[in-house]
């Protein structure tokens, strides 16, 4: 991955990220700049659309207990309160910090159609709503997150609901505009994250930041107002969005960045459409390009908020911010740096997923490693396996120890014909030591099956299994 992608983007949402880092006790740009996209996203969500879609954002901070979390909360109040007294309406632009359930959530947007709410330690709230097991009230408050995200735009609608309880009865919403704007600690995060989340929606719709850096210096002397120009700028702001809520104005973008968007569009669809793409790899591209845009959507509101056009350069910067979130996550997925995964079933899913993978990739990829030529016999090395799964969760934290679960993932791999060993006599065609080496099995999952196929075809052809019976050696 490259740099440290959160950098200020110019304009007004460069100048709230930093009135939020010099408010806050424990100054960290990463939280200034969830702030500051949360702030603007609830100011103009419904009142400006690019292809279609408002410009309503689910921000999701991540960083250490102790660097200041609580000043995004904290910097968006002390900004909107002189504001609310220039336009008494943009009061209504801050929701509340939770909401019991749907219903309360519903209700309130019908009362206040754009608003952005701020959450604290969501990362645990968001695993146990996506649990299959999810109490009814949080399974609906999920159901209402994932609905509300892509109604925002000029065409979304949120439909009314009945119930028996008249109380409950909820009215038709034009284009509803929620944005979140929640924190979270990344050891909480990434021990409940799990393809299931993923693989919900929910997560996908994040635009995920995070801090990784030590705690800050404390700052001696914090700034408690916002200058004069600032606030009459996002009063301005407030009121224009007021104006433009039922006829939103559409954000353009220059020729160069249209290229870029076209460039990066045909990125996504590359990703997805590689050949053996996992469902989280395909989830986390798929909503990647529309992010980039909304993004860099607001960051031309900053610049140019009567007549948005996103320029090269703003596409350039939203599209490094949204790329380095999906490789940060799918990297974790790959490492096994995610979820408690302290059971057999884990270690053997990944164990089957880190062969496959070695199995798809070029033999050149391994070079380096020394096994080039082992994987082109389609060898597995066992000292492979055990390098690629020192550092994985689902092993290094197992009670029995890396060691021994490693052992007992590949004789289940062995037992289900997955793999298979490869015997002593057979060893010096392939290596000048005592190393342990696999065969893939005639139940390999690599290549789509393809492994599989040809072995069950080679049997049919020489009316033969030339192996020994799945789970022994050959």
């Amino acid at each position: 991955m490259t740099g440290n992608p959160y950098t200020k983007p110019f304009g007004l949402l460069g100048d709230i990220a930093d009135f939020v880092y010099w408010h806050s006790a424990r100054p960290v740009p990463e939280i200034a700049l969830a702030s500051s996209i949360g702030l603007m996203a609830g100011i103009c969500g419904r009142a400006y659309n690019i292809s279609h879609d408002g410009l309503n954002q689910y921000v999701l901070l991540l960083a250490p207990t102790g660097t200041g979390k609580s000043f995004m909360a904290s910097g968006v109040a002390a900004l909107m309160r002189p504001v609310v007294q220039i336009v008494p309406a943009a009061a209504q632009l801050i929701g509340p910090a939770n909401f019991a359930s749907k219903q309360a959530l519903v209700k309130h947007i019908a009362q206040a159609p754009c608003f952005l709410s701020i959450f604290g330690e969501f990362g645990l709230q968001m695993q146990q709503m996506t649990r299959p097991n999810a109490p009814t009230h949080l399974a609906g408050l999920q159901e209402i997150l994932l609905d509300l995200y892509a109604k925002s735009g000029r065409h979304g609608e949120l439909r009314p609901s009945v119930h028996s309880d008249r109380e409950k009865n909820t009215a038709n919403v034009v284009a509803p505009s929620f944005s979140l704007l929640a924190e979270g600690t990344p050891e909480t995060f990434y021990a409940g994250l799990s393809e299931t989340l993923i693989a919900t929606g929910l997560l996908p719709r994040f635009l995920l930041i995070e801090y990784t850096g030590k705690r800050p210096p404390l700052n001696e002397s914090p700034t408690h107002e916002p200058s004069p120009e600032l606030v009459q700028q996002l009063a301005q702001l407030c009121e224009h969005s007021f104006k433009q809520a039922a006829e939103p104005v559409t954000v353009e973008l220059d020729t160069e960045a249209k290229r870029l968007a076209k460039q990066f569009n045909e990125f996504c669809d590359g990703e997805i459409n590689k050949d053996g793409a996992s469902e989280v790899t395909r989830h986390l591209w798929n909503r990647a390009h529309m992010k980039a845009l909304k993004l860099a959507s607001l960051a031309a509101i900053g610049v140019h908020p009567w007549c948005p056009v996103i320029s090269a350069e703003q596409f350039k910067w939203s599209v490094d911010i949204e790329v380095y979130n999906v490789r940060n996550l799918l990297s974790r997925f790959e490492k096994g740096e995610v979820g408690e995964q302290d059971d057999d079933a884990a270690r053997i899913n990944k164990l089957r997923e880190i062969i496959n993978k070695y199995l798809e990739s070029p033999s050149e990829k391994f070079r380096s490693a020394g096994f080039e030529e082992m994987h082109k016999n389609m060898i597995i090395p066992e000292r492979f396996l055990q390098q690629r799964t020192a550092n994985i969760a689902a092993f290094k934290n197992a009670r029995n120890g890396a060691t021994k679960s490693l052992r007992e993932a590949i004789q289940q791999l062995i037992n289900n014909g997955e793999i298979i060993k490869v015997r002593n006599h057979e060893l010096p065609k392939y290596t000048n030591s005592h190393s342990v080496l696999y065969w893939p099995g005639e139940e390999s999952s690599a290549h789509n099956g393809l492994i599989k196929n040809a072995m069950a075809a080679r049997r049919r052809l020489k009316g033969i299994f030339d192996g020994a019976p799945p789970g022994d050696v050959v």
